[in-house]
């Protein structure tokens, strides 16, 4: 099983939209999908119809942070409503557990061997991450194959976010997992001069990186993809001939092949 994490440390930029819509995507092509939710903010999961801290399900990404006795990763999967399934995520405990890891020698490789249970059972995992550079985030980081990098292109504040997401993914390279794959993906574009420019140097600062990919797809911003989020599905399903839900199919598949799971265009 292969992992993707969807991350940028700047919010806002349509991870947790991201990370929901290709996941649906891929197991609409056949694959077997497996969804973590590990921002403590939730957002994933409550669009899936879990409940937030407080009236929580009996499992959650909190059992898979433990260093021994924990649940096996099937145990705390759920299936959604579009044949997903997630492990999601309860705040008050996604807190607690950062504190535990803080404390634990090894503690950000234990989300790793927890998701290595699965392999054979699923053939991707995608993993929805919070803006912060908190342990939780770094123990996906330590699990993944690729990180996908949505980038919001608004003024002042999609090459900076990217710099210091960028930043953090080579900190992770250099110490922690020297075999991550890093992509970037442009998101919310919208048809006018300025998002046309920030695509561009975007795509410039990409390409001087030696060790990060540019997709090939840019992600529009459409009310589509805020109606099925309202609706707590997404726009592969709601609108399936969006051009936002055309995009993300396109984002989904380049991933998949690049993951070594192809589908068929």
């Amino acid at each position: 099983m292969q992992t993707i994490v969807v991350a940028n440390r700047k919010g806002g930029v349509a991870k947790t939209t991201t990370a929901l819509t290709i996941s649906h995507a891929l197991a609409q092509e056949g694959l077997r999908v497996l969804l973590v939710d590990a921002d403590s903010q939730a957002n994933a999961s409550g669009h899936a119809g879990f409940k937030r801290a407080g009236a929580a399900p009996a499992h959650s990404l909190s059992d898979l942070l433990v260093d021994e006795g924990g649940a096996a990763v099937e145990g705390v999967a759920v299936q959604t409503p579009w044949g997903v399934d997630m492990v999601g995520a309860d705040t008050q405990r996604l807190l607690a557990s950062e504190r535990e890891l803080s404390q634990a020698v090894g503690g950000d490789r234990w989300l790793a061997g927890r998701l290595r249970e699965g392999d054979g059972r699923w053939d991707l995992c995608v993993i929805d991450t919070g803006p912060s550079s908190d342990l939780v985030t770094r123990s996906a980081l330590v699990a993944a194959d690729e990180v996908i990098v949505p980038v919001q292109l608004e003024p002042y504040s999609a090459i900076e976010g990217l710099r210091q997401t960028l930043g953090l993914l080579g900190a992770v390279r250099r110490h922690l997992n020297p075999e991550l794959r890093v992509s970037v993906v442009p998101t919310l574009r919208e048809r006018n001069n300025v998002h046309a420019e920030l695509e561009e140097r975007v795509r410039a600062h990409v390409e001087e990186l030696e060790d990060v990919d540019m997709a090939p797809v840019v992600i529009p911003k459409r009310t589509a993809v805020r109606r099925a989020y309202a609706a707590h599905t997404t726009v592969i399903e709601s609108e399936p001939r969006d051009d936002a839900a055309q995009a993300y199919r396109k984002l989904a598949r380049w991933l998949a092949e690049r993951a070594g799971c192809g589908v068929h265009a």
